[in-house]
This record gives structure tokens, sequence and C-alpha cells, in this order.
């Protein structure tokens, strides 16, 4: 709820002849509209088509690579874009900055070039080539229960040995143990091949996950067994918080830049 309010905040800022650009399928946007009261409100969605929405998304793709394309459709008509991001969450993150880009005048010209031109932000999703000719997810970052739901359902969009390799979600308190458990259940049930994971807090996910999990005592035994079933097969989805420094794992899996 804090954070409802804050965002509420936000738009008791915006000047009364300006312009509030809402998510339509966020729980919270009712809220955001009656408190936009008389300023304009524009709404997009991933899904929706609902008359009240002026900007939505339809046909959206993901191929092999996990990349995905959509079409978004706007007032002024259609245009097919295609993302060098991984996820269906980005296609709700590209139809806000869409939308708010075209409330400003922006064309649709503009907006395929602008999101065209858009990358991963290091360590975000970051889609990689291991030196054993196999592909990598570098979600190392900072990882949350949120953010590891997301992770691998873009995990489970390629084909292949599908192996989470995880570190520990730091910064949960009391709520630590069910979170990381939570992971390892999600993770079971979409369908990861193997779950293999290092830290105090991750041996939870592990018993969880049950069958095909892993529990390493050191980042260097877990590396080790990375690079022992690793071939062109092989997809990791490397994650962890920033604490856990799990981006060693990545680097030593993969070629560095300029390579």
């Amino acid at each position: 709820q804090g954070i409802v309010e804050a965002k509420g905040e936000i738009i008791d800022s915006v000047s009364a002849q300006g312009t509030i650009v809402l998510n339509a399928m966020d729980p919270n946007v009712g809220q955001w509209i009656e408190r936009a009261n008389s300023r304009r409100v524009v709404l997009f969605s991933a899904c929706s088509s609902d008359t009240s929405v002026k900007y939505f998304a339809s046909k959206v793709l993901i191929g092999n690579s996990g990349l995905v394309s959509f079409t978004l459709n706007s007032p002024v008509g259609q245009r097919r874009l295609r993302l060098r991001l991984l996820g269906c969450h980005n296609v709700s993150n590209a139809m806000a900055a869409a939308s708010t880009a075209m409330e400003a005048g922006a064309t649709l010209e503009d907006v395929e070039i602008g999101l065209a031109n858009l990358g991963p932000i290091k360590g975000r999703l970051e889609a990689k080539r291991t030196i054993f000719d196999g592909q990598l997810i570098d979600d190392t970052y900072n990882a949350s229960p949120n953010s590891f739901f997301a992770a691998i359902d873009v995990l489970m969009g390629f084909s292949g040995l599908r192996i989470l390799v995880a570190g520990d979600m730091k910064e949960l308190g009391q709520n630590s143990v069910s979170a990381h458990m939570l992971v390892g259940k999600y993770a079971a049930i979409a369908g990861v091949d193997e779950f293999w994971a290092v830290g105090e807090q991750a041996k939870f996910a592990v018993q969880a996950f049950g069958r095909r999990a892993r529990h390493f005592v050191s980042k260097n035994d877990l590396l080790n067994a990375c690079k022992e079933i690793a071939n062109n097969e092989t997809v990791f989805l490397i994650k962890g918080s920033r604490g856990t420094q799990m981006e060693t794992v990545v680097n030593e899996l993969t070629f560095s830049e300029g390579e």
C-alpha cells in the first residue's frame, strides 16, 4: 500500500493540464484514475484491447532465442516491433515507453527505431553464449521472488537442457525461508530441468524443487559442475542477489567482452 500511495503522489504533482499514462492491467489503476481527478488519463496495456485502452499490444511472440516481438496498436495505426530484450514482461515496459512517447509527439517510426536500439542492462536478463557454445541468461544484477519468477518464465522459452543456477536472495528477513521455497516450487512446476544452488538460504529452494536439485557447499564446486555438464544444448539461467556476486560464475562460463 505504501508503494501505491507513493505512486499516487507522482500523480498529484502533475499539473491540471497534464496527461497521466497508466497501465490498464495494474490492479491499482482504478485508485490512480480516481486520484488523477480532472487530469487527462491515457491507458495502455500489454494485452487488453478494451475500448478504454488507447494503446495495446497484440500478437506477442517469443522466438527461439527468447527475444520478443509484438504488434503495437495505436490511434494512428499499427506497427510490428521487435525487442532486443528477453521476457514477455518487457512488452508491458515497451508499451509504457511507446504510449508515453507518442503522447509527447513521437511517431510510430520513432517508437520502432527507439525500441530497436534498446538493449538489456548488464546483468538483467542478458542473453550470452557460453564458451561451450551453449546459451546463458545473465540475471545476476539482483534477485527477489518476483524477478526469479519472471526469469524462470524466460528460461522456459528456450529449448535444450535448462538449468537454473541460483544464489541466495538477501534482505528478506523472516520471509527468507518461505520466499526461497516459493522459488524452488515455481521452478519445479514450470518444468526447469535442473536446479543448482549455493548459499545458506538457497538450500531451501533446492529442498522445495525436489528431484534433480543440487546444493553446493562452495561457488567453486558449483562452477566445476557447470563446466562438466555444459555443451551446445545447455541453457543456464544464473541469478542471485547483488551480494552473492553470481556474476563470477557467468564470467567463468562466457567469453569476456570483445572476444
